[in-house]
């Protein structure tokens, strides 16, 4: 029994929404809405549904899930959205639902206080998800209006389009459906959703279902690989099994000290050989517990049961292992950094690079960047030892070891610690390779920060011998901009910062010369105005003219001819003038706008007296300008 539950019992009333901790944020749905509970039951129910999806996303937000379209962040957008929705029901603007937020907290923060301390985040998170929402939603509801004034079922290509192009989760379109009395194919939009994710699959390299089937079979032939190659670098092995492939050959071992691509960590390379055979391993795989090396045949033959020699390329290793240890030092600055709603969302760590993504709502400042730099170095120099053990998972949580969420893993695994004893600063289930001492990275540095997703951040970096060369690169570079601008490297900030205001006045001096020369033609067009009922119509095409130039024209052209109607097209867009007594009489610049540039394959509107748009096809100019003249003239003469 939830606590929501209990409560009501406790407290004697009929229902969890009238308990002391729902009733306020129901109070205050229903200030906002100003419609009252228990009026009708239709209300009453969206009441309900945004009162209780209120409290649910603030709780999940708080946890560290974001909105997305994958497991719980998926999840979190459909509750989200579906509140959104029946906001919309009881005539509520978007956004609306972040107000909430303060009321949950009021009422359950002093039970949950990870609550109060991500209030902002969770009111942000929230807020930018109605917003992203509000530009779809009423491009989704006029689809959905289609089939429901047809009364006809929605197929399921339809509902992955509302999904796909509008943001509607599959659920919330079955729900406004079912509302209508119509149906929604299912098993069309789930064949729809899968037909994207094989075209999306097979852009990438990764290996096939079938093949993961294939190797699987090879593993129930030969067993598993006894995997060494955290103790050693090479080794003796037998070869147990070979697949061949286009351009390469897969060789499966008993044993082998190749560490096999996991947890973000690049899968090793090296060599196979004995005297009969070299084979060059280009990167290490696993199906299940099966090491497959993936091998170009340099010379000789590859002999099922012969023995050989296994030989990681250890400088590339030791170079993996400096990077993987830079992404558990960086989670760890940056939690000190930002705060403990930053998540590990995923990594990638390679010889020359470590890629770390995580959750965080909003990008870092260079300061922030800066700090986050400078903690990492400041470990790396203090020389903390890297230790690993393995351990029961039970055991290992209790040690205040950080699993990363919705990962997998056996009873038994293995936890990295950097420092010991107080001055550990960092403590991770990880299977991946690690230094041995934080000194042995040299130098962190971060690359660049950025989004990748709503609510989801991503920081390049380097180390050790890749920061150096970076670094080094950027001398060169410098040194190349102090040669150009002939001036000391100390000073290029301020010639480039000099350069960039010289541009700006030069920028701004175009602009004004293209605009004079624009009123200079457009002054000339005057004489070629009509008189119509009311005023003056002009309607031309223009050549040589941007849009900018153009509305300074027709500005300008508005001013000396007083109550007006112009029309002006180039071969790039298209715009509409209206004089204020014009727009009484009914003549709105935007519909003229959208008729003129539907008819080139174009869009366009605006406000009913002044709108622009694009122009596609610029050789339907002439037909539709002649007949938006004819028609102005026929109703206003």
């Amino acid at each position: 029994m939830g606590l929501e539950r209990i409560t009501m019992v406790c407290q004697g009333v009929a229902s969890t929404f009238e308990t002391d901790l729902l009733r306020p944020i129901m109070d205050k749905v229903c200030e906002m809405s100003a419609v009252p509970y228990k009026k009708s039951e239709k209300t009453d129910i969206s009441l309900r549904i945004i009162t209780d999806h209120a409290r649910c996303v603030s709780f999940l937000i708080s946890d560290g899930v974001i909105p997305g379209n994958e497991g719980r962040s998926y999840v979190l957008r459909m509750i989200l959205r579906r509140a959104l929705r029946h906001g919309k029901i009881l005539g509520m603007d978007l956004p609306f639902l972040y107000k909430l937020v303060d009321v949950v907290v009021e009422n359950y923060g002093e039970a949950y206080p990870d609550l109060v301390k991500n209030k902002a985040k969770i009111i942000d998170t929230i807020k930018k998800e109605e917003e992203r929402f509000a530009k779809t939603l009423d491009r989704g509801y006029k689809m959905l209006d289609e089939f429901i004034e047809a009364k006809k079922d929605i197929d399921g290509e339809s509902a992955f389009k509302l999904y796909d192009t509008y943001g509607f989760p599959f659920e919330l379109t079955k729900e406004i459906a079912e509302e209508n009395g119509l149906k929604v194919d299912e098993a069309g939009y789930k064949s729809a959703m899968q037909e994207q994710k094989d075209r999306a699959k097979a852009a990438t390299a990764k290996i096939s279902v079938t093949g993961d089937i294939k190797y699987a079979k090879v593993e129930e032939q030969v067993g598993s690989t006894e995997f060494v190659g955290y103790n050693e670098n090479e080794c003796g092995a037998k070869i147990l099994a070979t697949v061949e492939g286009d351009g390469y050959v897969d060789i499966v071992l008993d044993k082998t000290p190749f560490y096999a691509e996991c947890g973000g960590q690049v899968g090793d390379s090296g060599y196979i050989e004995n005297d009969n055979l070299k084979a060059e391993v280009l990167t290490t795989f696993k199906v299940n517990k099966l090491f497959v090396h993936r091998s170009k045949l340099l010379n000789g033959e590859i002999t099922i049961g012969e023995n050989v020699r296994a030989k990681i390329d250890l400088a590339r290793r030791e170079e993996i292992r400096l990077h993987h240890s830079s992404a558990h030092l960086l989670q760890a600055a940056l939690t000190k950094v930002l705060g403990n709603e930053v998540k590990q969302a995923g990594s990638q760590v390679e010889e020359n690079r470590m890629r770390f993504d995580f959750t965080f709502s909003r990008a870092m400042t260079s300061a922030e960047i800066s700090k986050t730099e400078d903690i990492v170095n400041e470990w790396i120099a203090e020389g903390l030892d890297v230790t690993t053990q393995e351990m029961d998972i039970e055991q290992a949580k209790l040690t205040g070891a950080v699993a990363l969420f919705g990962e997998k893993y056996e009873d038994v695994v293995r936890v990295v610690s950097m420092g010991i004893g107080g001055n550990c600063i960092s403590k991770e289930f990880c299977a991946g390779t690690h230094a041995r001492n934080t000194r042995d990275l040299r130098m962190f540095k971060i690359v660049s920060e950025g989004a990748i997703a709503a609510g989801t951040r991503r920081i390049e970096v380097v180390v050790s011998k890749a920061a150096f060369e970076y670094m080094n690169e950027r001398v060169k570079e410098m040194d190349k901009l102090s040669q150009m601008f002939k001036v000391h490297s100390e000073e290029v900030i301020e010639r480039v910062e000099k350069l960039q205001e010289e541009n700006k006045e030069l920028q701004k001096e175009l602009t004004q010369a293209k605009e004079e020369s624009a009123r200079a033609k457009f002054a000339t067009f005057l004489s070629k105005s009509e008189d119509i009922d009311g005023g003056k119509l002009f309607v031309s095409k223009v050549e040589n003219f941007d849009g900018n130039a153009i509305k300074a024209g027709i500005e300008f052209m508005s001013q000396k001819l007083g109550e007006c109607i112009i029309i002006l097209a180039s071969e790039k867009t298209v715009a509409v003038k209206v004089s204020d007594s014009f727009v009484k009489k009914g003549v709105n610049a935007g519909k003229i706008v959208g008729e003129i540039a539907r008819a080139t394959g174009a869009n366009g509107g605006g406000r009913p007296n002044f709108a622009q748009g694009g122009v596609k096809d610029a050789s339907k100019l002439d037909e539709i300008l002649v007949k938006v003249q004819d028609d102005i003239k026929s109703v206003r003469v």
